[in-house]
């Protein structure tokens, strides 16, 4: 494989895996050859700047080193394009990654990513940001929030997140609107899915699919303290869709207001953003990501 490059996030996963990555990279790469060159990101964003500057000199592949954060900002980039998008799941959900069936294990990833095997999967987008995962503007928002200001990471974090966000968010006042459907009200959740997977093998969508056009919406109205209890229960057995207030559809476009807002809190593929806006428009942007698959 020639012209291909690593963009590694140093600190995903608690940055356990960067020593045992860069030996597993070079070993099956031999940078010696100039097959592979290494690129790491030094903050938020960063990521999707080396992108970039790696689109001009026309790469074959570039490989996404991280969890779902970094993946997004190096396929946002290279979405639209011929080049091949590689993924090494070494972040704390990797929602994505679980739903393409990428193996945990790193020098397996290399492996993968050195037959080429790939596929093609559709991305969504929230006002013109792609996200490749899920994005949300209710509790889930408010669980990235949480999460990404205190110490606890990895799952025991987003669980420690979730149960303070049951306190601390209030249901948001939403009209929701696709195909000849609205949906009015204060929401609890009101997220949208590109995969079946969170991340940790739980999933508030479990059918969904990344290259069927379409996307997941999913919403629970306001609901109680007990309520939300049985929620949270049934996503660690994964049986949401046994939680009688979740209402899903398939949609190839929607748009969301919220009235009651003038700025919103979001996430995009588990990334906290802030909107400065409170009316949404979501749309799908079909078969346009080339990714390395088993």
């Amino acid at each position: 494989m020639a012209s291909i490059h690593f963009i590694i996030n140093p600190v995903a996963g608690g940055g356990n895996s960067l020593e045992k990555l860069v030996e597993a990279i070079n070993t099956a790469f031999n940078r010696e050859t100039g097959a592979a060159q290494l690129h790491f990101s030094e903050y938020k964003g960063h990521a999707k700047e080396i992108a970039e500057l790696l689109v001009k000199k026309s790469p074959t592949c570039i490989v996404a080193c991280g969890g779902d954060g970094t993946i997004n900002e190096v396929a946002s980039v290279i979405a639209g394009s011929d080049i091949k998008l590689g993924i090494v799941p070494i972040g704390s959900g990797n929602g994505l990654a679980a739903n393409l069936r990428l193996p945990k294990d790193i020098s397996i990833a290399l492996q993968l990513i050195k037959q080429e095997n790939t596929k093609k999967i559709d991305a969504g987008l929230i006002n013109g940001k792609y996200f490749f995962s899920n994005t949300g503007v209710s509790f889930d928002a408010e669980v990235i929030k949480i999460y990404e200001n205190q110490k606890a990471k990895g799952f025991a974090g987003y669980l420690k997140a979730c149960f303070f966000g049951m306190f601390s968010f209030k249901p948001v006042a939403a009209r929701i609107s696709f195909g000849k459907h609205i949906i009015e009200g204060p929401q609890f959740l009101l997220f949208v899915s590109n995969s079946n997977q969170l991340g940790y093998g739980k999933s508030l969508t479990p059918n969904a699919l990344p290259d069927d056009g379409l996307l997941d919406i999913a919403t629970v109205e306001k609901i109680g303290f007990w309520e939300k209890i049985r929620l949270g229960y049934l996503l660690l057995r994964g049986k949401t869709l046994n939680f009688e207030k979740i209402r899903i559809e398939r949609i190839p476009q929607a748009a969301i207001k919220l009235p009651e807002k003038i700025f919103t809190t979001a996430q995009v593929d588990g990334e906290f953003i802030y909107f400065k806006t409170n009316k949404f428009t979501i749309t799908v942007q079909p078969a346009c990501l080339t990714v390395i698959v088993p």
